[in-house]
C-alpha cells in the first residue's frame, strides 16, 4: 500500500509506503497551454521507474477529471 501526499495547489506529491518511507516524488513542472510534464525522482531501487510513471499517469487523469467536473459546474463543488 502507497500514499501520495501533496499539499492543497501545490504541484509537488511524495509517495510513501506503509512504513512512512519516501519512495519516490514528482512535480509538474510545465502544461499551464500545452501537455503536462512532471520531474520524478525516485528514492526506490527495487521499483521499476515505468511503475512510478504510471502512478504520475493516474495522478494526472485525476487532476484532469476534477478540473473538467469542476469547469462543467460552474466552479461549484
Amino acid at each position: 500500500m502507497y500514499e501520495i501526499k501533496s499539499e492543497a495547489f501545490s504541484r509537488q506529491y511524495e509517495i510513501y509506503d506503509s512504513q512512512s518511507k519516501l519512495l519516490a516524488k514528482f512535480e509538474k513542472v510545465s502544461g499551464f497551454f500545452s501537455s503536462a510534464a512532471y520531474r520524478l525522482s525516485s528514492y526506490e531501487t527495487s521499483m521499476p521507474a515505468w511503475e512510478w510513471i504510471a502512478v504520475v499517469m493516474g495522478v494526472n487523469a485525476i487532476i484532469k477529471r476534477n478540473n473538467s467536473a469542476a469547469a462543467n459546474s460552474g466552479g461549484a463543488t
